[in-house]
């Protein structure tokens, strides 16, 4: 018999764009190609079952859903994908903050942005020292789509 593997996993989603953007810019291209590959990850996770999801949204808004694993959680994380957009100034900590009880039961966090890694200079804003133990612990991986890093996994499709 094959034992199915339970995947627990927090992610971020990171939606900065750089401020007094006026026109079309690569951010905002950045932007749908992070949004469709959670949707789409989402959806193929909740599909498979057994696996535990949480997204925090920092965007113009923070939108969090948590321990995704069926169809009316996937749905509720959807649509706040849906009508999610970018701002120079989300709320990356608050996002982190959000999922700290999550990542206190697991130790993966997944970042997906369109900017370099803001870890380091996040750590000492987080309150509390059993938050900063947890983020210790955790293992971090920074996806940069802006970079290219998000190409390996999701290819968009061309219209």
């Amino acid at each position: 018999f094959e034992q199915q593997q339970k995947m627990t996993l927090a992610i971020v989603i990171d939606l900065w764009e750089p401020p007094n953007t006026k026109k079309p810019h690569t951010p905002a291209l950045n932007v749908e190609k992070i949004v469709s590959f959670v949707a789409t990850f989402l959806e193929t996770m909740c599909r498979q079952g057994n696996h535990q999801i949480s997204v925090a949204v920092a965007g113009s808004q923070l939108r969090v859903a948590t321990r995704i694993q069926n169809r009316s959680v996937l749905e509720s994380a959807l649509d706040d994908l849906a009508i999610a957009s970018p701002s120079p100034t989300p709320d990356l900590l608050g996002a982190l903050e959000q999922l700290f009880p999550i990542m206190a039961d697991n130790r993966s966090l997944l970042v997906i942005s369109n900017r370099e890694a803001r870890m380091q200079e996040l750590r000492p804003n987080i309150k509390g020292e059993s938050q900063r133990s947890i983020l210790d612990k955790v293992q971090v991986r920074w996806i940069n789509a802006a970079k290219g890093e998000l190409d390996p996994f999701f290819k968009m499709e061309e219209s």
